[in-house]
């Protein structure tokens, strides 16, 4: 009996109850290690629950609020209106909406409003407020900008913004300045204005506008006043009527702005026309070396490059008297219409914006007055160049040069050894371009080195804004 139990049993265990022919796990087995296959089973399963968890967190259950960031802000809001500019971010479920309004006092009024059909990371908007139109009064006002997410208990941020109100505009007053002008050359105003927080004043001539700055950093003696301005600004040769004007302008914080017009007796100076021949090699290194064509708009693209360095004048003027005459043989001059012939065809024509002096190669340049180095670098075809801001928007620069002596941010004097005599850019002979410039537009050289004409374009004016002012000018005896 025994031996037919245990025959059956061996039976059952080798082939199984159905005599498949398949060796069953031992039940036993199951047991013993059955701690493996939970943590296997558990080790698998964490991967699935955490990218759920995220999903689920980031789409549903997340609490971080959007992202809102304030780009453009006027200082003030004003009559002729002004931009606002906010970004609004939210990378976890999205963005659901977003809404602007202005509020001042019981009125509130809805600038934007805007709902996203799906969820949307980021959004810019620009909005041109006009507070005047909208009803506000002058005081304050808010700006709030409120923005919403997607997640399952939505999270809101509200991000506001005081600004003043301010609809009066200020005022001008014309003080000195001469009326009858040369074309191509300087001119010089000084103003009274209203307000001296925050503003912009100067001159526009056209769609140009040259600012003015605080008199006092013309002189010491003007320190009491600091509602008095004074601006330079070129008259340029492309003015072709004597009924042009010049416009006194001050725009305060808020943008409101107010005008002064002042007409100009334009001087015309003739210009000469110059043919100048390009020899083939210097065509070849300066286009292999610029990788740029050698015609009239590398001259522009240069001109281009310039802009940014006189955005901000320096606010006092660093000469003290008519600049130095440059040393050498001027063989063209500012305003002169020179034609560039090359050998290969391609001529161009442009209006020069320099003074060209002969000069022996490495003979040294002097500053022509007192100044800092705002530029020290290689101008496409003027070569390398080196430019002084003296203050007030009016500088010089020289180019052509063979190397400068001076780096950005020196501040040389009258006379000092800048550079050296060269014939680089577009150089037919060995020397350096030397011109003034206001504002970045170049200008005749008289008003500025010519000891009569600084005198009177000047000197005169600036003892004529004590007497307007009652400053008492003092004098010292020889």
């Amino acid at each position: 009996m025994s031996d037919e139990f245990n025959e059956e049993e061996k039976s059952e265990n080798e082939f199984g109850p159905f005599g498949t022919g398949v060796k069953p796990i031992r039940f036993r087995f199951l047991m013993m290690h059955s701690h493996i296959f939970t943590f296997l089973t558990l080790l698998c399963s964490v991967p699935l629950i955490l990218t759920g968890w995220y999903f689920l967190y980031w789409n549903y259950l997340e609490t971080e609020s959007p992202f809102v960031e304030l780009t453009k802000l006027p200082a003030a809001l004003g009559s002729a209106g002004n931009e606002i500019a906010f970004r609004v971010r939210d990378r976890g479920t999205g963005l659901f909406s977003y809404e602007v309004k202005m509020v001042q006092g019981e009125k509130t009024v809805i600038l934007v409003k805007k709902e996203f059909p799906k969820a949307k990371e980021e959004e810019l908007l620009t909005l041109y407020i006009n507070a005047k139109a909208e009803g506000m009064n002058e005081g304050e006002a808010n700006v709030i900008v409120t923005a919403k997410d997607r997640a399952f208990q939505t999270n809101t941020s509200i991000f506001p913004v005081t600004l003043r109100v301010d609809f009066q505009a200020p005022t001008v007053e014309f003080l000195i300045g001469e009326k009858v002008v040369n074309k191509g050359g300087s001119g010089f105003v000084c103003y009274k204005v209203s307000e001296t927080a925050d503003i912009l004043s100067g001159v526009t001539i056209g769609s140009s506008i040259f600012p003015g700055q605080a008199a006092k950093g013309l002189h010491a003696d003007f320190t009491a006043f600091p509602n008095v301005y004074c601006a330079f600004f070129p008259v340029t040769n492309g003015l072709t009527a004597n009924s042009d004007t010049v416009r006194l302008f001050i725009r305060d914080a808020a943008g409101n702005l107010s005008g002064l017009d002042r007409v100009l007796d334009l001087k015309a100076v003739a210009n000469r026309s110059l043919t100048l021949n390009l020899p083939q090699a210097l065509v070849e290194s300066f286009e292999s070396e610029t990788k740029k064509t050698l015609d009239k708009t590398a001259y522009e693209k240069a001109e281009d490059l310039l802009s940014p360095l006189y955005v901000r004048p320096k606010a006092q003027v660093f000469w003290s008297g008519p600049f130095r005459h440059p040393q050498g043989q001027m063989t063209w001059s500012f305003g002169d219409n020179l034609t560039y012939t090359k050998p290969q065809g391609g001529d161009f024509q442009i209006e020069s914006h320099e003074y060209f002096y002969e000069l022996p190669e490495r003979s040294a340049i002097r500053a022509v007055s007192d100044g800092v180095v705002i530029y020290s670098d290689t101008l496409g075809p003027y070569g390398k160049t080196l430019i002084l801001d003296h203050g007030f928007g009016v500088s010089t620069m020289y180019s052509h040069i063979l190397m400068p002596m001076k780096r950005e941010g020196d501040r040389v004097n009258a006379g000092d050894e800048i550079a050296a005599a060269g014939r680089t850019g577009v150089a037919l002979e060995s020397g350096y371009g030397y011109a003034v410039r206001i504002h970045g537009v170049a200008v005749r050289v008289s008003d500025w080195e010519d000891s009569s004409f600084f005198k009177s374009f000047y000197s005169d004016r600036v003892s004529e804004l004590r007497k307007k002012l009652g400053v008492r000018e003092v004098r010292y005896l020889d």
